[in-house]
């Protein structure tokens, strides 16, 4: 009964719950080591490592060659940081595994963690060797081959693997992920399209494929790629929101939205899906249910800057400035180094006439952003407008030192020909020197 609960609480996530019930259940059978060893494996899920290193190494005065007690004390030690006493525990079960690849996985996580990237690469491609398909093998295989400039040993090891194991769809997609990283296009897609060739339903191979044609601008390739994928892989929030961009870079708004949506339906936690059917309804110039989708986004992550400056974005095409302006206020808070925001943030200014302000706003983005040349002349621009000419050629003087040839955008704020003749006689001085 208890274990039926512990589980109950562990399903559910609640792990100070399935504890309070481990702990009670370990006063009625104090002697049980599953009871202790569930307990340990609590106190990990709350980050307690020292309790549940202390409480393993107690079970393992009653049975210390217990390969689950070992493994776990193994597990916490990495986690603790304590790598090298972890990578001598793994390596002494791999006496006693049948299935070694996670055994082996974890070797080389600890070797990499320790900074030894040729160890770890050497037991990745182990783990390989027993399961193909161990996904943390293959992404940091690949991590280490990069960090350390060998990219092209894990086309030779896939390669030397494929010549002995033709027909294994997993080397053939790994192959192609490798091309992929190098950069080699067409080897990769030819790669991948093997993969799924050796087999049909290979969803994963039509993923990366629908992915390479959106790079080469194949949307139509990309839409039936990714449409096949649909056919094999469960219900996926990510793969709907691939397949929608892909009719939202062809302007098929509608489509997307269509596509999008499904996302949503799959996962209504994906704030992408939200966020991109609102795009596509701004395009549609549908402004107040685009705002629905953008707000829908923040509310599932808050923290993203874009999503605001979409907001802002939105009201400011609704005519609803204040409600514009506190947006990308929200927006620079969360991103102070994103110029396009700032640059955003005071145009709003400028065209309801708040030159001042969009004044304000440009030099506080200067300290933000120093080396932005495009806030520069803007900065220039406004201080021109508002009469502060002393002080708009001397930030003209930086912005024509940062950039010179974005000197063209001062023309588009000043029509008039007096002050575009007063200006291009101040930069052919610059021009000069």
């Amino acid at each position: 009964v208890y274990e039926m609960v512990i589980n109950y609480y562990r399903q559910e996530n609640k792990i100070k719950k399935a504890l309070e019930v481990c702990n009670i259940a370990s006063q009625q059978y104090p002697y049980s080591m599953e009871l202790l060893l569930e307990k340990a494996h609590l106190l990990t899920h709350l980050d307690r490592y020292q309790q549940a290193l202390e409480l393993v190494e107690k079970i393992g005065t009653f049975q210390p060659t217990d390969y689950d007690t070992l493994f776990l004390k193994a597990n916490i030690q990495m986690q603790m940081g304590k790598h090298q006493e972890a990578i001598e525990i793994y390596a002494y079960l791999l006496k006693f595994a049948t299935e070694k690849d996670e055994l082996l996985y974890h070797i080389g996580y600890g070797y990499q963690n320790l900074g030894l990237y040729e160890k770890a690469i050497l037991f990745y491609k182990k783990a390989l060797n027993h399961n193909l398909n161990h996904e943390g093998a293959v992404l940091e295989l690949a991590y280490c081959l990069d960090i350390t400039g060998k990219l092209e040993d894990g086309l030779e090891y896939y390669q030397k693997f494929i010549d002995q194991n033709p027909y294994s769809y997993l080397a053939w997609y790994h192959l192609g992920m490798t091309y992929s990283k190098l950069g080699n296009i067409s080897d990769a897609l030819n790669a991948y399209e093997y993969s799924t060739l050796i087999k049909e339903d290979f969803a994963s191979g039509y993923i990366e494929m629908g992915n390479i044609h959106i790079t080469q601008n194949n949307y139509e390739d990309a839409q039936d790629a990714f449409d096949i994928a649909l056919n094999y892989e469960t219900l996926s929030a990510d793969l709907y929101c691939k397949l929608a961009y892909t009719f939202e870079l062809q302007k098929e708004y509608y489509s997307a939205i269509k596509y999008y949506k499904e996302a949503i339906e799959v996962d209504k936690l994906w704030d992408d899906a939200w966020f991109r059917a609102g795009l596509c309804l701004f395009s549609l110039k549908k402004y107040y249910e685009s705002l629905h989708f953008f707000k829908k986004a923040t509310q599932i992550n808050s923290i993203n800057e874009q999503y605001w400056m979409a907001i802002a974005d939105a009201e400011y095409a609704m005519g609803n400035m204040l409600s514009s302006l506190e947006a990308y206020e929200e927006a620079s808070n969360l991103a102070p180094e994103n110029a396009d925001i700032w640059l955003k943030w005071a145009k709003t200014f400028y065209d309801q006439g708040y030159v001042d302000k969009a004044t304000e706003v440009t030099l506080d983005a200067l300290d933000e952003c120093p080396e932005n040349a495009e806030l520069h002349y803007r900065a220039v621009a406004y201080l021109i407008s508002s009469g502060k000419y002393k002080q708009a050629f001397n930030l003209l003087e930086n912005a024509l030192i940062l950039d010179f040839d974005k000197h063209t955008m001062l023309f588009e704020f000043f029509s008039d020909l007096e002050t575009q003749k007063a200006l291009y006689k101040i930069i052919d001085q610059y021009k000069t020197l």
